[in-house]
């Protein structure tokens, strides 16, 4: 008789209570963030805060919390990944969320990808359009790279795509791989009264089995290397008016 396949790895959640409370030794300036938020600027004769333009949206927990965020995504497993509970500001995140449900799609020109995209160049003055303008700039792409502490070898990361996406019932993104290129792929997902059974995971496939799940949730952030991970979107099974929503965007080694 077979052993029973193993369940699925437990998504590297991480409440941001307790990332803080877990903390008391790190070393902070008096503004309260690392000294490790300074690196070297390309010119190398000056410093550059790298967290500067992202506390303008990111929880103040997510940057001093950074030390435990990239251990977890360094543990996160073979596909290297950390998902963040309330990841943007609570106030931001809603006018995000709000701009959302205001913004115009359309169905994705790739016909199997069953799913609704808003051009950016289309977007209306707001939280979102704000938010997606930083997202696609190198500042960004620095500051996730910081975040994740990826790559390992402090290559430089450039922002090669921002997608603004929406699933409603009965859309689903199939399985894919979004890039053979090194670098983190980040998920900010805006979705509001999802349920266990509403359907819309994340999900990350590996020998017959789904080795990651994550469901859509509210203001959070799923960092994960995409080079080599085939994942997709399940189904989305909710009743009608509920509606799944994510920004996403690809940093890639220069």
């Amino acid at each position: 008789m077979r052993d029973a396949p193993p369940p699925p790895l437990t998504p590297a959640l991480l409440p941001l209570e307790a990332r803080v409370r877990r903390s008391p030794l790190r070393r902070e300036r008096e503004t309260g963030f690392f000294i490790e938020d300074l690196v070297p600027s390309l010119l190398g004769d000056e410093a550059t805060d790298v967290t500067a333009r992202a506390r303008r949206f990111v929880s103040p927990e997510v940057v001093s919390g950074v030390k435990e965020i990239r251990q977890a995504f360094h543990d996160g497993g073979r596909v290297k990944h950390v998902c963040l509970e309330r990841a943007l500001k609570p106030r931001f995140a809603q006018q995000v969320g709000d701009a959302l449900e205001q913004a115009r799609f359309r169905r994705h020109h790739h016909a199997p990808y069953r799913i609704e995209i808003s051009p950016l160049d289309a977007l209306r003055e707001s939280a979102l359009s704000r938010f997606c303008r930083w997202m696609a700039t190198g500042d960004a792409a620095r500051f996730h790279g910081w975040l994740a502490g990826w790559p390992d070898d402090g290559a430089r990361l450039v922002s090669k795509q921002v997608q603004v996406a929406r699933a409603r019932r009965g859309d689903e993104f199939p399985l894919h791989v979004d890039t053979n290129e090194e670098g983190v792929a980040c998920v900010y997902n805006f979705t509001r009264g999802f349920g266990a059974d509403d359907g819309g995971h994340l999900y990350f496939p590996h020998r017959g089995r789904t080795e990651l799940e994550l469901a859509p949730q509210f203001n959070t952030l799923i960092l994960f290397r995409p080079r080599n991970a085939p994942h997709g979107v399940s189904k989305v099974t909710a009743a009608r008016g509920k509606t799944r929503f994510t920004v996403t965007a690809f940093f890639c080694v220069a």
